[in-house]
């Protein structure tokens, strides 16, 4: 698309605006700003529950990712939830993701039914733990936002039981189908639906973190530093923890896409900042 703009004479004179360097140049080129809500007390339980499915080991790059969790929260109770022990025909959504070997979207709809019914942290098995957590006890609900400002709750969230905007977060998805009328696999991540739902709740895209209905949506740099459209790590002071995006529910086709438009991305970002655009 871009290349059919930049060959297009009538769009010489026009100022093109591209959303997601907007975003990272906006809201993500320094420290993020807005303040949570806290609490005097710790109130989430120690404990971390994450999903692995498919009876397949873990693989070596996600075992380095779980060996932080262990390194920072030594005293946490970690909990793998799988096939054995968790009931994924509760859900037609993952019923049918789950019968199709498409195991990346499961997880969009159990990790917020995972803490509504158990309360703690969860986190993807391609997260990556910075510091103690211990500080992110002290409120009833959480999650973040990835750089394009859309909710992400595998990068790390958490949730005291029966928490009701998880509950708002969880009934958003009730209707949500993975096959559709045609057959086809509903591919949309869950940003794409979880952002719905902090929208109505009063979320307001400007790049800070805030408190909608008792839950606190921290700012992108938080729990999601890594751009993967780019490939650029923009930690700061802020972040807990590094959602590397592993892609486990993607094709080689589209993993290979995705590195191409990686290279697109940042010799876009070069030529616009050497134009003084940006």
């Amino acid at each position: 698309m871009i290349g059919q703009l930049q060959g297009m004479g009538c769009t010489e004179e026009m100022e093109c605006y591209i959303t997601p360097m907007l975003c990272i140049y906006n809201f993500c080129s320094s420290p993020s700003k807005g303040e949570p809500n806290l609490l005097e007390e710790p109130v989430i339980p120690k404990k971390i529950h994450y999903m692995w499915l498919g009876r397949k080991p873990v693989p070596e790059e996600l075992k380095k990712c779980l060996d932080s969790w262990r390194r920072f929260c030594p005293d946490y109770e970690i909990i793998q939830w799988n096939e054995d022990n968790y009931d994924i025909a509760k859900n037609s959504y993952m019923k049918h993701a789950y019968e199709a070997g498409a195991y990346g979207f499961v997880p969009d709809y159990a990790r917020l039914d995972i803490l509504y019914h158990h309360g703690g942290f969860y986190l993807d098995t391609d997260v990556e733990i910075k510091r103690s957590i211990d500080k992110l006890r002290y409120q009833e609900a959480f999650c973040g936002v990835e750089k394009w400002q859309t909710v992400n709750f595998g990068g790390l969230s958490g949730a005291v039981k029966g928490n009701p905007m998880i509950r708002r977060f969880l009934d958003g998805r009730k209707t949500i189908d993975f096959i559709d009328k045609s057959g086809q696999m509903n591919k949309n991540t869950c940003g794409f639906y979880d952002t719905r739902v902090a929208l109505d709740a009063g979320y307001i895209v400007d790049g800070t973190t805030q408190n909608l209905c008792g839950m606190n949506i921290y700012a992108y740099d938080y729990f999601h530093p890594y751009d993967y459209m780019s490939g650029i790590l923009g930690r700061t002071e802020h972040t807990y923890s590094v959602h590397w995006f592993h892609e486990g529910w993607i094709d080689e086709k589209m993993k290979k896409a995705n590195e191409e438009a990686a290279k697109c991305y940042l010799a876009l970002f070069d030529e616009c900042r050497s134009n003084s655009i940006i």
